[in-house]
């Protein structure tokens, strides 16, 4: 569960973010879906080669290490994060994935796992 003054709000956060690594948006599907978007807060692990991560609750996505961003965003200070239960394993923190279930109609540079990913954000202090 994700908490927020306005989930529309929230995520405005993302808007303007771009993946240094294709500078492409990291933000690509409010058009799908106005108010979430494909980006969100994620319980995620560093793993060393990897950084798993636990979208929405349901599902791992690993993404290389060599494609993470690793930063805090821009303006999340304000957002509260909420777990409905304990995270799946120890040591996760949370950190930000945008992307979304597969699909060939949709663009994206990396597909892991069944996932288009746009852009996964992990906080540099936490490695």
């Amino acid at each position: 569960m994700l908490l927020l003054a306005s989930n529309a709000k929230g995520h405005d956060i993302y808007t303007d973010l771009e993946n240094p690594h294709t500078h492409g948006p990291c933000c690509n599907s409010r058009i799908v879906n106005p108010v979430k978007g494909d980006c969100r807060p994620a319980l995620a692990k560093y793993r060393g080669k990897v950084v798993s991560y636990w979208v929405d609750q349901k599902w791992w996505v690993d993404v290389p290490a060599s494609q993470v961003i690793f930063m805090n965003i821009p303006g999340e200070e304000g957002q509260v994060h909420s777990n409905a239960g304990a995270p799946p394993e120890e040591g996760m923190v949370w950190a930000h994935f945008c992307g979304r279930q597969y699909s060939s109609a949709i663009y994206s540079p990396h597909t892991m796992d069944g996932w288009n990913v746009f852009c996964a954000f992990f906080p540099p202090g936490e490695i």
